[in-house]
């Protein structure tokens, strides 16, 4: 199984998903310069996506939403999508920040994420 990271989307895929997903469809129709986003493939078919924003002023890079479709969780979509936008805040010198939810905490962290005590 190869994960292909992509700035293409797939709108079948973006409308056959959860609520959180239609949201990151109408970002990208009405506000396409807004948010960044990348989006995750299996075998041609969209499994995952991020949605970040840039902001220079505070030399972050904020992860709005990470989603993987349920079916593809734990086999690393969700890793190797974290990964790219780390490497593009690395690149700028920026900190990564997100605000985790539940159980997600322990994701970030094994991926690198550090978060204040």
């Amino acid at each position: 199984m190869t994960i292909k990271i992509t700035r293409q989307y797939n709108p079948k895929f973006l409308k056959t998903q959860d609520r959180l997903v239609e949201i990151v469809s109408d970002d990208i129709k009405y506000d396409p310069d807004g948010y960044k986003y990348y989006f995750a493939e299996i075998d041609g078919e969209t499994v995952g996506v991020i949605q970040y924003s840039i902001l220079p002023n505070l030399e972050l890079l904020w992860v709005d939403i990470l989603f993987v479709a349920e079916q593809h969780r734990l086999k690393g979509v969700g890793r190797k999508l974290m990964k790219k936008v780390m490497r593009i805040a690395a690149k700028k010198n920026f900190k990564v920040g997100l605000t985790p939810i539940g159980t997600s905490r322990k994701f970030y962290e094994r991926v690198g994420i550090s978060f204040a005590k």
